[in-house]
């Protein structure tokens, strides 16, 4: 008689922040831009903040998977990018004509024009800035309340393979660029 092992996957997943514990800003930062109702603001979203009007910019890019062609590359699901968002990678830019989700692997971002070097590996900016922090707690966007906030997480350890893609040219070594403070290690 033999033992029959049966697989069963089940949804979860690791924490973002190392030890659960991130260092937060003091008051809450309006959510510029709109997105989709419902939209999932995971923790550790990459964000640029605007401290004289306490307002704050997510901080987007899209890392692009195989598959797809430099018109329309798939990327890793998660981008936060929004159809008509300017989207570069080195000099060549374009926009978001379209976005495709319905794969479960990966989505299909489709651009007005091609980007040159939009291939496997890369990371497809939306802008120039560079973050400076983090949404430190998970917020659904939803025009129904009005005034859309995110609490920003300035100090702590990120779980780079969990956490929201950080592109390489967001980081020095392994800290980001505009605050050292935050860290982003592999365990």
């Amino acid at each position: 008689m033999a033992i029959v092992f049966e697989k069963t996957k089940v949804k979860g997943g690791f924490p973002i922040f190392w030890r659960g514990e991130f260092a937060v800003l003091p008051g809450d930062f309006k959510l510029k831009g709109t997105y989709p109702e419902g939209t999932k603001i995971p923790k550790g979203t990459p964000i640029k903040l605007d401290f004289d009007n306490m307002e704050c910019s997510i901080c987007k890019s899209a890392r692009v998977l195989s598959g797809g062609t430099t018109t329309a590359p798939h990327v890793k699901k998660g981008s936060m990018l929004q159809v008509g968002d300017a989207v570069k990678v080195g000099e060549s830019n374009s926009t978001v004509k379209s976005i495709d989700t319905k794969n479960a692997d990966y989505d299909v971002i489709t651009f007005a024009a091609a980007v040159t070097g939009a291939t496997e590996g890369v990371d497809v900016l939306s802008d120039d800035n560079l973050p400076d922090a983090v949404v430190e707690t998970d917020m659904v966007y939803s025009a129904n309340n009005g005034f859309q906030t995110v609490s920003a997480g300035y100090a702590g350890i990120i779980l780079k393979d969990v956490a929201y893609p950080v592109p390489a040219a967001w980081l020095q070594g392994y800290s980001l660029k505009n605050n050292p403070e935050i860290k982003y290690v592999r365990q």
